[in-house]
C-alpha cells in the first residue's frame, strides 16, 4: 500500500484545497498530537493523514517513525522531505494556552521570530477578523517568508482619515496577530457578511483577498509607528511597497518586545465561510428556480427515507443521514451536484433540473447500498433511471449491465465522445 509521489502531491494539493481552512485542520501544527511533518515550498502537511488521503487508508492503520506501516518512511522513500514539529514558544499547545495571558509582545514571541509590518485602517477586530490585501501576491510572499509557529503580522494605521477613520490609530501600531498562510480565500468568505457590505458601500471596492487569522492582539497603548520602527512604517509608503508587507528588523524589533498587549476574541475562520458557503448556496437557488426543485425534493425523498419502515410485507432497510449533515441536507446535495459537473454519476450524461420526463428526474444515490447512511463519502446524485438500474448493486454493475444492453466491449468509465453519447440521457 506504499503510495507513490504523484499520489502524494495529489493528497497535498487536496489537503490546501478542502481541509487546511476548516476547524479541525485550521491549527493541527499546534496540537501535540501531531510530531512530523511533510515540508514542501515553505508549508507543512500532516504525514499519517496526507498518506490516508493518497492511498484511501485509515489513519489509524500508519504509524510515525516507529513500527508497522511507517508513514514516515513511506513519504521520505519518494523523496519528499519530513520535519520534526518544534514544541516551543508559539507552537506548543502548552504555550497556546497561555497566549492570551500575555501582558506584553515579549510574551508571545520565541527566538527567531520575525514580524511583518502592514499598513491598515483599524485594529484586527471581530469586525474585520482576517488579514485582507488587494494583490494576491502578498498570500505568495508569506508562503515563503512567514512560519506561523514562529513569525507575526504588525498593523500599522495610514495616515489617511479617508482610510484611517479614528484618530488615534492613525500612524499608530494597532495589532499583533497570527495568520494562516496558504492560499488566498476570498474576502467575503472571512469577514461577517455586515462588515463586508458595509465596506463595499463606503469605498465601492474593497480587499479581495484575505488568509484567516488564528490569534490576535491589540496594543493597548497604540505607540507611534514612526517613534517606534521609523524605518519601516516609512518603507511602507515608497511605492514599491503599497500593499505588501515589510520586515521590522535590527533595533526597531528590539523596541517591539515591550509594547504592551491585549487579546482579542475573533470568530473561528471555518464557522465564517459556513456561513459565506450558506449564502452562496441561497443566492444560487434563487437564481436557478429549477435546481432549487430537484434539490427541495431530493432532501425531502431522504428525510422520507431516513429510520425504519414498511410497506406491505417488504421491511424497507434503515436509512440515516449524519448529525452534522441534519438541516444542512439541501446544501450537501448542491455541492454534490457542483462537484459532479452537473452529470450523473452514473452514465456521466447531463442532469436535468425541472424535466418532465420522470425517469431523467435526479435522484440522491447511496454509492454503497450497503451502508445505510446519506453522508457526503456515500452520496452521489444520478438520473433516477440510472438509481433503478443500479439498485442495490455497484458502479461496476452498473456499467456490466450497461455494456450488456449497449452491446460495446469496454467500460462505460472508458468511453468518450459519440461512443459515450450511446447511454446518454
Amino acid at each position: 500500500m506504499n503510495p507513490d509521489r504523484v499520489q502524494l502531491l495529489n493528497a497535498m494539493q487536496e489537503f490546501d484545497r478542502r481541509l487546511r481552512i476548516t476547524a479541525d485542520w485550521a491549527s493541527w501544527e499546534l496540537n501535540q498530537a501531531f510530531k512530523y511533518a511533510i515540508e514542501l515550498e515553505g508549508r507543512r502537511y500532516p504525514v499519517k493523514k496526507i498518506v490516508s488521503l493518497a492511498t484511501g487508508a485509515p489513519v489509524d492503520q500508519f504509524s510515525g517513525g516507529e513500527g508497522a506501516g511507517r508513514a514516515n518512511e513511506m513519504v521520505e522513500r519518494v523523496g519528499l522531505r519530513v520535519v520534526e514539529l518544534s514544541r516551543s514558544g508559539a507552537g506548543s499547545v502548552a504555550a497556546r494556552a497561555h497566549l492570551c495571558e500575555a501582558q506584553t509582545i515579549r510574551g508571545i514571541a520565541v527566538e527567531g521570530s520575525r514580524f511583518f509590518m502592514k499598513s491598515e485602517w483599524a485594529p484586527i477586530s471581530a469586525r474585520w477578523p482576517a488579514l485582507s490585501f488587494s494583490k494576491s501576491s502578498v498570500a505568495e510572499f508569506l508562503r515563503n517568508e512567514y512560519d506561523p509557529n514562529r513569525d507575526f503580522i504588525l498593523y500599522a494605521g495610514t495616515t489617511d482619515p479617508r482610510r484611517t477613520e479614528a484618530e488615534e490609530h492613525r500612524s499608530n501600531l494597532l495589532s499583533v496577530l497570527i495568520a494562516l498562510p496558504g492560499d488566498p480565500v476570498r474576502t467575503r468568505e472571512l469577514v461577517p457578511w455586515t462588515s463586508w457590505q458595509a465596506v463595499l458601500t463606503a469605498q465601492h471596492m474593497a480587499w479581495p483577498w484575505s488568509l484567516p487569522v488564528q490569534c490576535a492582539w491589540t496594543l493597548t497603548c497604540f505607540p507611534s509607528a514612526r517613534g517606534t520602527t521609523p524605518i519601516a512604517y516609512a518603507s511602507l509608503g515608497k511605492l514599491r511597497n503599497w500593499g505588501k508587507l515589510v520586515e521590522v528588523i535590527g533595533d526597531e524589533r528590539s523596541a517591539l518586545l515591550d509594547l504592551p498587549i491585549r487579546w482579542v476574541d475573533l470568530p473561528q475562520p471555518a464557522r465564517l465561510r459556513e456561513a459565506a458557503a450558506r449564502r452562496t448556496f441561497l443566492d444560487t437557488l434563487r437564481q436557478e428556480p429549477n435546481l432549487n426543485q430537484e434539490v427541495t425534493r431530493m432532501a425531502g425523498l431522504i428525510q422520507g427515507r431516513v429510520g425504519p419502515g414498511g410497506l406491505g410485507r417488504r421491511t424497507v432497510p434503515e436509512r440515516t443521514i449524519p448529525a452534522d449533515v441534519g438541516a444542512r441536507l439541501p446544501e450537501l446535495l448542491c455541492s454534490k451536484i457542483e462537484e459532479q459537473g452537473h452529470l450523473c454519476a452514473l452514465c456521466h450524461r447531463p442532469l436535468r433540473f425541472g424535466s418532465a420526463n420522470k425517469m431523467l428526474k435526479c435522484s440522491p444515490d447511496r454509492i454503497d447500498s450497503s451502508d445505510p447512511s446519506y453522508g457526503p463519502e456515500n452520496l452521489q446524485i444520478t438520473h433516477l433511471a440510472c438509481n433503478l438500474a443500479k439498485n442495490d448493486g455497484s458502479t461496476e454493475e452498473f456499467e456490466e449491465w450497461v455494456l450488456l444492453v449497449g452491446g460495446d466491449e469496454e467500460p462505460l468509465s472508458a468511453q468518450t465522445g459519440a461512443h459515450a453519447r450511446r447511454f446518454g440521457a
